[in-house]
């Protein structure tokens, strides 16, 4: 295995690989799919540090799971696609296994358990404690990745917390378990989400920097076999509720007075939700959320720190307001964000997106493109 070499040695894995994932029927070779996983992986393989032939393959599984084999062969189930909230996110994922491959994570791995096999013929070791050598070897495996893989996704551009807000989604599915699981190969997803957010804060990384939620979507809705339909939501969302009623200018003439907006975003059972606005000028115009919060404990946040960004993750000058910044458990607030300095599109999505942060608790970031 050492003379083959790991580009070798994960070609030949990856090949077979491939023909089992073709013969059960579980490879999905859509091109706008693939070319899209592509196009992400060769923004950031560049600043990766190691030239390898580098491919990309797409598994249809509904497990929110990827994994890279030596040599740079990656493997992404559409399940993690589906969970991502933005490219950001998926490239987070990309870039985090991407990592594991510069770093020869996978062939050290083999070559350990290779080498604890042999010396347990020598030395007698429980099978626990093979076991437990071979988890913390990769839990520290894992947070090297988390590490790398985040320096490269804000170098290439992307939304720096891409990688922290899919911990985030998969710390809310794992039941929110603040320890490690010693049956556990990675860190818990609570204590990942900590130690990103503190590298994030400490070196100053763009979390503003580009998203890239429209075209996520569409790719998602490619997956699943749906039709992208007018209104925009992100993923995971519930239906958008019907604009509010009033005088609704739909024509070609600039936009003046009340317009239909709606767009909608549900994470642990808080909704917020884009409700309807309004348009004062050519370059100046509001529009309504709505926060209800289902869960059994209070949900706040900082109006001062929300944002509306454009797709390229530029901070877009707003005004926000709102009754008060704490939902109370099963509570409904309302409030409004005026944006500045932007002109309204009366033909469609105005391709911005809403970002409002839970200061207390989880800290998850809700994303409502519009």
């Amino acid at each position: 295995m050492l003379l083959q070499g790991e580009s070798a040695f994960g070609k030949e894995v990856a090949d077979k690989l491939v023909k089992q994932y073709q013969q059960e029927g579980k490879l999905l070779e859509d091109p706008q799919v693939l070319n899209y996983v592509r196009g992400i992986g060769g923004r950031l393989e560049p600043l990766m540090g190691r030239k390898f032939d580098y491919e990309y393959y797409i598994i249809q599984d509904s497990s929110i799971n990827a994994f890279a084999l030596p040599g740079g062969k990656v493997f992404v189930n559409t399940g993690a696609i589906l969970a991502a909230n933005s490219e950001a996110e998926l490239a987070g994922l990309l870039s985090h296994e991407l990592a594991h491959a510069v770093l020869s994570h996978g062939f050290q791995r083999v070559a350990q358990g290779k080498f604890i096999s042999s010396l347990s013929n020598v030395i007698p070791m429980p099978d626990m404690l093979q076991e437990m050598v071979g988890k913390e070897y990769s839990r520290e495996n894992e947070r090297q990745a988390d590490i790398l893989g985040t320096r490269v996704l804000t170098k290439a551009g992307y939304a720096a917390d891409g990688l922290r807000n899919l911990m985030a989604t998969l710390n809310a599915k794992s039941g929110k378990k603040a320890e490690t699981s010693w049956q556990s190969t990675h860190p818990a997803p609570a204590e990942r989400v900590t130690y990103l957010e503190n590298l994030i804060q400490s070196n100053n990384y763009n979390r503003y920097a580009f998203e890239g939620v429209k075209k996520h979507k569409e790719i998602q809705d490619l997956i699943q076999g749906v039709t992208p339909s007018i209104a925009t939501t992100s993923p995971g969302s519930q239906p958008a509720k019907k604009p509010p009623k009033g005088n609704i200018n739909t024509g070609s003439k600039p936009t003046r007075g009340i317009v239909a907006i709606a767009a909608v975003q549900t994470r642990d059972n808080v909704e917020i939700r884009i409700d309807g606005g309004k348009v004062e000028s050519n370059r100046n115009f509001t529009i309504n959320f709505i926060v209800e919060n289902r869960s059994d404990r209070p949900f706040a946040f900082v109006p001062l720190y929300a944002e509306v960004v454009t797709e390229s993750g530029k901070k877009l000058k707003t005004r926000f307001s709102s009754a008060q910044a704490q939902v109370p458990a099963q509570g409904t607030i309302k409030g409004e964000v005026q944006v500045l300095g932007q002109t309204w599109n009366s033909q469609g999505s105005q391709n911005l997106t809403l970002v409002i942060k839970e200061s207390t608790g989880g800290g998850r970031i809700f994303r409502i493109p519009f």
